[in-house]
């Protein structure tokens, strides 16, 4: 009895137990543009930013907020007027401070995204790009799924094979727009003859759902490592 009476006076008095001062959690709470959330940017965005007449263009611009408050490390994936994507670039650059991000009770850096869309008339703050980007993909999978079917098709070079040397290939090709992947560069290649096998094979390829940004197909670039080791694991 009298041990709650003693705590009772202290919690009166302002004394906090330390095991109920170590239960506190740390404070966390999101970054903050003019005492409101993120999106609110957009808003201030919109305020600054203004379409020319007949201008065709869209753009993503990604952002950090750092520990201070500042906007940097400002990005972009666009299509249309350069002029005025640089232009809104620029203009995100001269953001306001923000009340940045804390996690643990520590200011942290966040990262951000503002979709600004001329053809739409749309400016906004948004959580993913998925639905503006896509990658090209193979069959339905991605660069893996290719991977395994190229290695299904290719024929180990026999004068190579006779000699027990192993090699790389390492090339670099586009997806088109239409879809068909078109030979770029050799970054590098251990041998002619394991280099004529892939070149061989690519020729092969069916045709890929090609890459798409803000809905239209655009061009994508692959490296693309193929080893030739033994235990041999295609043909």
């Amino acid at each position: 009895m009298k041990k709650l009476l003693v705590l009772a006076v202290l919690l009166t008095l302002g004394f906090v137990p330390a095991h109920a001062e170590k239960a506190k959690k740390p404070k966390e709470s999101p970054a903050l543009f003019q005492g409101k959330d993120a999106k609110t940017f957009g808003n201030w965005a919109r305020e600054q930013i203004t379409f020319p007449n007949d201008t065709i263009a869209r753009m993503v611009i990604y952002f950090d907020v750092d520990k201070r408050g500042t906007v940097n490390n400002v990005r972009r994936r666009s299509i249309g007027d350069t002029l005025f994507v640089k232009q809104v670039k620029k203009i995100v650059e001269s953001s306001p401070e923000w009340t940045p991000e804390r996690k643990k009770g520590k200011p942290v850096v966040s990262s951000h995204i503002l979709l600004v869309d001329a053809v739409q008339d749309k400016i906004e703050m948004i959580e993913s790009d998925e639905e503006y980007f896509t990658m090209p993909t193979f069959q339905g999978g991605d660069l893996n799924t290719f991977r395994s079917w190229a290695m299904s098709q290719l024929i180990y070079p026999e004068i190579l094979y006779r000699q027990g040397i192993e090699g790389r290939v390492v090339m670099s090709f586009t997806i088109n727009k239409d879809g068909w992947p078109v030979f770029k560069e050799v970054v590098h290649s251990d041998n002619y003859y394991f280099l004529e096998e892939v070149v061989r094979v690519m020729k092969l390829s069916p045709k890929w759902t090609p890459a798409t940004k803000f809905g239209e197909p655009v061009e994508a670039v692959f490296i693309f490592p193929i080893d030739f080791k033994f235990p041999i694991d295609f043909r």
